[in-house]
């Protein structure tokens, strides 16, 4: 029997959107998709990513919308096959409203508070009902989130100890995302029961 699967999307967050985050959606949308594939109860997922700001905060204002940093590049189509060399950094903020997730999964703990604080104010996110605001997870928590190889013009090895600790991660953020998606079908059911029944 074909079930018509819904759409659940997933955002990745970091400072720049010029390394972690695109390279961190990549990964997430591999892992997604090979765990909750052939699950009927889960959606199918969309990953993204964005940025908190249009560019590396101490890049002054007329150099933004960066491009993508080489490393995380040459890393993502390796190990991806993702060609990110037309890609541009995207501000959080300016996200059309059918981009916007009900998950966020932020790169670190810092930016998660940045989102806690913004986003529940009136119109930051301005989600459909019944979710009045996302949820929002943190990449690798307990050691401070994924540091940013970027600040530090790393080379291709800071990168891929970057990539490391991202996919380290996943797991534990695609289990997280399971229990919320299973949570909000269960209350759906509930309430279409409650009004049906």
């Amino acid at each position: 029997m074909f079930t018509l699967k819904h759409i659940q999307r997933v955002l990745v967050v970091c400072g720049a959107n010029a390394c972690r985050s695109p390279m961190a959606e990549a990964a997430l949308q591999e892992v997604l998709d090979r765990r909750f594939r052939m699950d009927t109860g889960m959606p199918v997922f969309v990953v993204s990513s964005a940025g908190l700001a249009d560019g590396d905060p101490s890049i002054p204002d007329n150099e933004t919308d960066l491009r993508m940093a080489p490393h995380a590049m040459t890393l993502m189509d390796r190990y991806y096959r993702v060609d990110l060399s037309e890609r541009r950094s995207r501000p959080v903020w300016t996200l059309p409203k059918e981009e916007r997730a009900g998950i966020i999964v932020a790169i670190s703990p810092k930016i998660a508070a940045v989102l806690r604080e913004e986003l529940p104010k009136p119109d930051a996110w301005d989600l459909s009902p019944p979710r009045k605001s996302p949820h929002i997870l943190v990449m690798n928590e307990a050691s401070g989130g994924v540091p940013d190889p970027y600040y530090g013009y790393g080379d291709l090895t800071d990168y891929q100890l970057c990539l490391f600790r991202i996919q380290a991660a996943l797991p534990d953020i695609a289990e997280k995302i399971g229990e919320i998606v299973r949570k909000e079908n269960r209350e759906r059911e509930m309430s279409f029961l409650s009004m049906h029944g």
